[in-house]
C-alpha cells in the first residue's frame, strides 16, 4: 500500500512538473516574441527617423 500510494504521488508530481514546464515555456516563449517585437520596433523607429524628411518646394 505504500509503494502503492509513493507511485500515486509520483505520477501526480509529474503531471504538476508538465505543466510547470508548459507555463514556464508559453512565458518563455512570449518573452522572447515580445522582445523581438520590441527591437523591430525600435529599429524600424530609427530607421524612419534617419531617412531624410521631404519639405515644401513651392
Amino acid at each position: 500500500m505504500i509503494v502503492a500510494d509513493a507511485l500515486a504521488a509520483l505520477w501526480d508530481l509529474g503531471y504538476a512538473f508538465l505543466a510547470w514546464l508548459l507555463i514556464a515555456a508559453a512565458i518563455g516563449t512570449a518573452l522572447l516574441l515580445g522582445t523581438i517585437a520590441g527591437v523591430w520596433w525600435i529599429c524600424r523607429a530609427l530607421r524612419r527617423a534617419a531617412r531624410p524628411h521631404r519639405t515644401e518646394t513651392t
